[in-house]
């Protein structure tokens, strides 16, 4: 029986003596204790850091309280245990085991499965060896250079750009050396393929590495800043009177061109396969934008009222940390499907997102120690590429190709890895968002599963932006295997006191929750009969008045409305009150904060009523008097 039950099982068998010889729970003198463990899977290819299920069955009788346990034999690490009812007889029963897998460099590591007595008895019952590994996600090495006091890097191989605090120096990794005649004194240095970008005095200029000789490219009228090198795509910030600036982009062949920003810009924007992103904020509210060379147009990919780090652009997707409540989050915005999926998370600090060859890498911090981590787009299978967390400094990604500056002690130095990833697919449950959508007074989500799955339970949630981390459960089941599957959330706020909620799923699987989403559903406007225009002239040499018409359904709401500067600087807050239906004044009389008067220029006065409702005007001041 048992040989039937095993198959292609790795076994090993431990028959039980005398009863005195192993105490008064001792298998029985007749009986056989047998442990076995599935060697078919997948899970011993799985990657260093990853928690995989190794199922074993258990055949025979043991009492209650005995456990089976997992450890690595050649480290005598326990990394899994699992405690186990009583087995009489020839029952049989299969144990799956949640185990985080070790990194392992070069030689395979071996996985111990031992049945064996509580801690308070002892006694070793069976025991079954499996080899597993290596586990490593690729071929470490290090890089003979030195890199001084490195601010970042970045690379494009076989060249690596370090950024220091007056300037960049480039190296060559095929030969180890510095690229001579190519440091050059300027900020913001971003590397493209043979060339790389910088800004000095306000200026963009291009080095050329083959040559060492460099020029300015941006327009002198126009301050640039904060340049992002790419193939067929180069960008920058660059300042405009009276706006906040524009994204400028220049492509390898063909005219450029721009688009204004609504507000300042935050960090630098990401070229890469003939797209850009950037980021907008003028700290209360973060925008992710994106263009399309092809198209000549950009398009809004996130909004959020909580803060949002600089994006990274690929050709599968966008990718940007995002703040949610106390916790970070990484987010992915995948083109193909136009969802965003949550990639990371856990109260990790998490930033600096970077693609490569089919995958997206990060850097994340807790306890004080940094480590940089990846995960496969196709399967969402996870890596380490740090071989462990330490005081990781910056890093860059190019292809299959990750460097970053690590400190050991008192020393610090580049390390690298090639990243090679498994071909085979991944045992990874993979769930996708199809639809959710408004329908009456409640939401429908509507997704498909992909995967392993047996009755797995599922919560869904609603981030309304109140509802601190993981939000609002709004409904529970169970996923009974692959297939099609919806919910509903019938437990909505009042019409219109947010425009825009995201849905998240949380699945249990042996070894942790899997959570995917967010999915975000625009709700009924309460605020489409609301308007705000211009109560007098503009431009005006006097005070200048907005008349806003108030619907019903937002009476009561407190209305305000800051004033910037065409610097994008915020120079004064007005706090207009409660509204009451009808039609409603506001008045700004030109001073700022301060109480001085406003010169004359231009001005935006951006309005909030409520929560959820934002408008920007532009007005004109004329000199007074």
């Amino acid at each position: 029986m048992g040989m039937r039950l095993l198959g292609l099982l790795a076994v090993l068998a431990v028959a039980g003596g005398s009863g005195a010889a192993l105490g008064s729970h001792a298998v029985d003198s007749s009986g056989t204790l047998t442990v076995a463990v599935d060697t078919t899977g997948g899970w011993r290819r799985a990657l260093a850091g990853d928690t995989v299920v190794v199922p074993v069955r258990a055949i025979g009788r043991w009492a209650r309280g005995d456990v089976l346990a997992v450890r690595w034999s050649a480290r005598g690490e326990e990394v899994g245990s699992f405690p186990l009812p009583p087995l009489t007889g020839e029952d049989s029963v299969l144990y799956r085991i949640p185990v985080a897998l070790p990194y392992v460099e070069g030689e395979e590591e071996s996985l111990a499965v031992e049945a064996r007595r509580d801690s308070s008895r002892g006694g070793l019952l069976a025991r079954t060896v499996v080899p597993i590994g290596p586990t490593t996600a690729g071929e470490p090495f290090a890089i003979p250079i030195d890199p001084g006091p490195a601010e970042g890097i970045d690379l494009c191989y076989p060249f690596l750009l370090v950024r220091e605090a007056d300037g960049f120096r480039l190296f060559d990794l095929g030969s180890g050396t510095e690229v001579e005649g190519a440091a050059r004194s300027g900020r913001d240095a971003s590397l493209g393929k043979g060339f790389a970008l910088y800004e000095r005095r306000g200026r963009i200029h291009r080095l050329e590495i083959a040559s060492g000789t460099s020029r300015p490219i941006s327009d002198p009228n126009f301050p640039g800043a904060h340049p992002a090198a790419g193939d067929s795509l180069s960008a920058w910030f660059r300042s405009c009177c009276g706006t906040f600036g524009e994204i400028f982009l220049l492509p390898a062949q063909g005219e450029a061109f721009s688009f204004p920003l609504g507000f300042p810009a935050s960090g630098r924007p990401s070229v890469r396969a003939g797209r850009a992103a950037w980021l907008e904020s003028d700290g209360e509210t973060w925008a992710v934008w994106t263009a399309n060379l092809a198209t000549r147009g950009r398009a809004l990919v996130h909004r959020s009222d909580d803060s949002l780090l600089a994006p990274s652009v690929g050709s599968e997707g966008i990718a940007f940390a995002a703040r949610r409540g106390t916790q970070w989050v990484l987010l992915l915005h995948r083109f193909a499907e136009g969802t965003i999926d949550t990639i990371a998370g856990g109260g990790r600090d998490l930033r600096d997102p970077a693609f490569g060859s089919g995958f997206l890498a990060w850097s994340e911090e807790a306890g004080g120690e940094r480590d940089l981590r990846g995960r496969r787009l196709a399967d969402g299978r996870a890596f380490p590429i740090s071989l462990a967390p330490g005081r990781q400094g910056p890093f860059a990604l190019d292809d299959s190709l990750a460097v970053w500056l690590e400190e050991r002690g008192e020393e610090s130095g580049l390390r690298g890895l090639r990243i090679r990833l498994p071909v085979g697919p991944s045992p990874i449950l993979r769930l996708r968002f199809h639809r959710a959508r408004f329908v009456r007074d409640r939401v429908l989500l509507e997704w498909s599963v992909e995967g392993p799955v047996d009755r797995a339970p599922y919560s869904a949630f609603r981030d309304d932006g109140d509802s601190g981390a993981g939000g609002v459960l709004v409904a529970r089941g169970a996923l009974d295997g692959p297939g099609y599957y919806f919910c509903e959330d019938r437990t909505l706020p009042a019409a219109g006191e947010r425009q825009r909620v995201r849905y998240s799923l949380s699945v249990e699987v042996p070894g942790g929750p899997l959570h995917f989403g967010p999915v975000a559903v625009l709700l009924p406007d309460r605020y489409g009969a609301l308007s705000i225009e211009p109560e007098g002239p503009n431009p005006t040499a006097g005070p200048v008045r907005f008349a806003i018409e108030v619907p019903v359904a937002v009476e009561g709401m407190e209305a305000a409305f800051c004033v910037y500067d065409c610097g994008g600087r915020r120079i004064r807050d007005v706090v207009a009150g409660r509204l009451r239906s009808g039609r409603a004044s506001v008045v700004w009389d030109r001073r700022t904060e301060s109480g001085r008067e406003a010169a004359a220029g231009v001005y935006f006065l951006r309005f909030r009523v409520g929560s959820a409702y934002t408008e920007t005007k532009k007005v004109i001041l004329l000199p007074s008097g």
